[in-house]
């Protein structure tokens, strides 16, 4: 994979709710068009990562993967890879004596769950930062964590854990954060001073938005599905297991203090349970381990 910057591609993804405007004051109606123009427009381009955290998410996928291949590709973002070992040695992972080393760390953590960290720090350097709305930015960042951390427990324990857990967790809300740098950036001038006014608009489209990014950035295509169904995790009629168990972390997430806005609804729980096939029992014993979580991700 070529480490330099993607150059702009021309693409034209459709972006559901454009018609529906009910929920946007007048206000706010022109924003969300905008907002909307912006997205579509052939010339987007999605906010960088560093090429090096999507291929060691292509990597660490390999049924081969290395541990010396990625511990080489971590050496290319020095200060990237310190963040990464701070969160190793961090109360969420660090069970005993924290890693003295990102070799170290590597080892007891796994190839995966080192890339996937190495994507949330990415996310959070370059992604989810925004001077001119930093307090919803922090919150989302926070939500978008937990969230990650929380699809891969509940990953675990209903449908196996699926390799785009955490991945699909940490992405979710990714649209809103384009919004957020969109209204910080090019539509600065149609921005409201608080964000509480934009929210109605952005929650129309923040699904569509992130599917959008998923795919700008070459992520699997399934990946991609999600982020679009993780409010409405069906497909022709059947429930999308992983979109299911993104709904159920994101609604966890509202509970546990660790929600963004109005996004995850808290009565989602129940719901994404039965869709996962959850009895009382296994609700309960799920509800345990996310508390747990929830305890050690405050600390």
């Amino acid at each position: 994979m070529d480490r330099r910057a993607a150059p702009k591609r021309a693409i034209a993804y459709h972006l559901e709710g454009a018609d529906d405007l009910g929920e946007c004051d007048l206000d706010t109606l022109e924003l969300k068009a905008r907002l909307l123009e912006l997205f579509r427009a052939p010339g987007y381009t999605p906010p960088l990562l560093p090429a090096v955290a999507l291929e060691l998410l292509a990597v660490t996928r390999k049924p081969n993967a290395s541990f010396g291949e990625v511990v080489q590709l971590l050496g290319h973002d020095p200060m990237l890879a310190g963040q990464v070992l701070n969160i190793a040695r961090s109360a969420l992972y660090s069970t005993g004596e924290p890693p003295r080393s990102l070799d170290e760390a590597v080892m007891r953590l796994g190839l995966g769950r080192v890339a996937d960290l190495f994507l949330r720090v990415s996310l959070e350097a370059t992604v989810f930062r925004a001077a001119a709305y930093r307090e919803p930015m922090d919150q989302l960042r926070r939500h978008s964590a937990f969230t990650a951390e929380a699809a891969r427990l509940v990953s675990q324990q209903t449908c196996g854990l699926n390799e785009y857990a955490f991945l699909c967790g940490l992405l979710h809300d990714v649209g809103s954060a384009a919004c957020i740098l969109a209204l910080s950036g090019p539509l600065k001038p149609l921005a409201p001073a608080g964000f509480a006014r934009a929210w109605p608009c952005v929650r129309q489209i923040h699904e569509s938005c992130s599917e959008l990014l998923a795919k700008l950035w070459g992520l699997p295509a399934d990946a991609a599905l999600v982020l679009q169904l993780h409010h409405a995790p069906r497909v022709d009629g059947r429930v999308h297991p992983l979109a299911a168990v993104v709904r159920l972390a994101d609604s966890f997430a509202t509970r546990a203090g660790f929600g963004f806005m109005s996004e995850g609804n808290p009565e989602d729980f129940r719901e994404s349970a039965a869709m996962l096939g959850l009895s009382e029992s296994d609700l309960t014993r799920l509800t345990g381990t996310l508390e747990q979580l929830a305890a050690r991700f405050a600390g």
